[in-house]
């Protein structure tokens, strides 16, 4: 494992970004280039606050990918403080969302989208199955950053009414 004490473009949109020069991508491959770098740049910006803001020194990794049951999953930020770990995850999401249950939705469209909790609860649960063999006993807390100021998010309303044509 790679650590990183600053934000990382991913290898995949490092090579995205290569491809991009030399060769047409995808309607896919695009709409994936430019989610993966909206994401990077959310990383960054997060960073900068951190760097900022902070007035104790953490160890701050960046991009840990962790292999766990045939099942990969990233951490985006981990903040680790003499008595506590944060783990953060970046969401550079833009527009309006509401969730229902552990389900997430455009509102505009009405379109299901992969949960941003979900791999966080999923990695947490993984984690203190295994904490007690194999981490320092120390607290631990998730939290979730979005970084768009445009981003909206609502809790499921049942009988939802066109929220996007006049949201006062």
């Amino acid at each position: 494992m790679t650590l990183h004490s600053q934000p990382r473009p991913s290898t995949e949109l490092q090579i995205l970004e290569n491809l991009n020069l030399r060769i047409k991508l995808t309607k896919v491959e695009q709409l994936n280039y430019q989610n993966l770098e909206k994401g990077y740049i959310g990383e960054r910006k997060f960073a900068g606050l951190l760097d900022k803001h902070l007035t104790k020194s953490p160890i701050l990794l960046y991009d840990l990918l962790f292999k766990i049951n045939n099942t990969e999953f990233q951490i985006d930020c981990l903040p680790i403080f003499s008595n506590k770990i944060y783990h953060f995850e970046i969401k550079n999401f833009e527009g309006n969302f509401y969730y229902d249950k552990d389900n997430w939705y455009v509102v505009e469209t009405k379109k299901e989208i992969r949960s941003p909790l979900t791999a966080a609860k999923t990695l947490s649960n993984i984690t203190q199955r295994t904490a007690p063999q194999t981490w320092i006993q120390c607290s631990s807390r998730i939290l979730h950053y979005f970084c768009q100021r445009g981003i909206h998010i609502i809790p499921s309303p049942h009988k939802l009414t066109d929220y996007s044509a006049n949201p006062s």
